[in-house]
Order: structure tokens, then C-alpha cells, then sequence
């Protein structure tokens, strides 16, 4: 029998990327897709007022280090369809959602589909204004403290830290 994944597999990944390539109406950089996908997925980290799209756990803030291949391969797979633009320049690769993205995320209804809209569209608007060196700071500056509250949460419960 064929083991399928059915959560972070390059579908799933491809669609909230593609979600998060439509709200933020530019063109962004491989990294900073990466950020807008943590940002999306954790932005109760961001901002306590708001929960998060998937619930925190004490690892959770180093998965945008480690989640370069999925992502990689998310937007391979929406590229493939025809549903991102890939542009080459001096400055880089970058990656903008393609004219038929927006038709094609219409026929999305879910709750969970609603949840990453709404998200996606807090990210741009508090992010989209960031150049990728700020974004970079904003991670640096952010991450180490966002890991301290879930290593203080750890110990507070009685569990070990490993």
C-alpha cells in the first residue's frame, strides 16, 4: 500500500503559496515566500491578539528553516499549472501570480481555504511594505524571542526541553 501525505504535501503547500503570491500583489523572492508562509501559518506569533492558521508547538519556530525543500516544491508544482509567473532579472528570481490564479483560487470554499485567505491578507498588509534585508531583521530580532516563550511554556508545564 502507497503511504500518501495528506498535510504539507507540495498541493497543499502550493495552493497557500499561490493564496499568499495573490494577496501580496507583487512579485517576492524565494525567501521571502518562506517568511510570508510562516508569517501566514503562525501569525499569532506576529500579533497575540490573532490565533494562528495551525496550532503552536515548541519546534514551530524554526520550520521556516527547514521548510525550503516543500516549499521549493509547492511552487513547482503551482508553476507546472501555469499558475505563477517566474521572473528572471539582474536582481534575482522572483515569483507573482499568474492572471488565472485568482479564478482558479474561486472555486475554493472551505473553512480552512477561508482561514488562509484571511491570514495571507494580514501578512501582506503588515508585510508588504518590508524589503527582504528588513524581513531577514524582522525574523532574526523575532524568532529568538518567539523560542524563548515556548521554551518558558515548557518548563512552566514540567516537560523537557530537548
Amino acid at each position: 500500500m502507497k503511504n500518501i501525505k495528506l498535510f504539507n504535501n507540495p498541493i497543499e503547500i502550493g495552493v497557500r503559496l499561490l493564496v499568499i503570491l495573490v494577496h501580496s500583489k507583487k512579485s517576492l523572492e524565494f525567501q521571502e515566500i518562506i517568511y510570508y508562509d510562516y508569517l501566514t501559518t503562525y501569525f499569532g506569533d506576529v500579533d497575540s491578539k490573532f490565533s494562528s492558521l495551525h496550532p503552536s508547538n515548541p519546534l514551530h519556530s524554526v520550520e521556516y528553516i527547514v521548510r525550503r525543500r516543500i516549499i521549493k516544491e509547492g511552487l513547482n508544482t503551482i508553476s507546472r499549472k501555469g499558475l505563477i509567473v517566474v521572473e528572471y532579472s539582474e536582481q534575482g528570481i522572483k515569483y507573482k501570480a499568474s492572471e488565472e490564479a485568482k479564478d482558479f483560487l474561486s472555486y475554493f470554499e472551505s473553512e480552512y481555504y477561508g482561514q488562509i485567505r484571511y491570514y495571507a491578507n494580514l501578512v501582506s498588509e503588515r508585510f508588504n511594505h518590508f524589503s527582504i534585508s528588513e524581513l531577514s531583521v524582522y525574523f532574526k530580532e523575532h524568532i529568538g524571542k518567539w523560542k524563548g516563550e515556548f521554551e518558558k511554556e515548557i518548563l512552566f508545564r514540567g516537560e523537557k526541553n530537548e
